[in-house]
């Protein structure tokens, strides 16, 4: 799982993301959003797309028939421990 990244400001990983007064979810899924902030012309947030080996998903995946028929599961749990990959450019 992975979403937008940071705004990008003076600084690299500029912290605007959360306004004063504004509250972070805490739904999976979006409490590790990084921005919920309004967005208006001109700003720039970072994309940063990823590939995670997190074994409650992998776990959920293969538990489910949809999804798991697609998946080589012994592979899938042989990636668990290994973390990622994130690309940031």
């Amino acid at each position: 799982p992975h979403g937008l990244g940071h705004n990008l400001g003076l600084d690299t990983h500029d912290v605007g993301g959360y306004p004063v007064g504004t509250v972070r979810a805490t739904r999976p899924g979006l409490r590790s959003l990084r921005n919920v902030r309004e967005l208006a012309a001109g700003m720039v947030l970072t994309v940063e797309p990823g590939c995670y080996f997190i074994e409650s998903e992998i776990n959920r995946a293969l538990g489910d028939k949809t999804k798991a028929k697609f998946m080589h599961a012994d592979k899938a749990r042989s990636m668990i421990g290994k973390g990622g990959v994130r690309l940031e450019d």
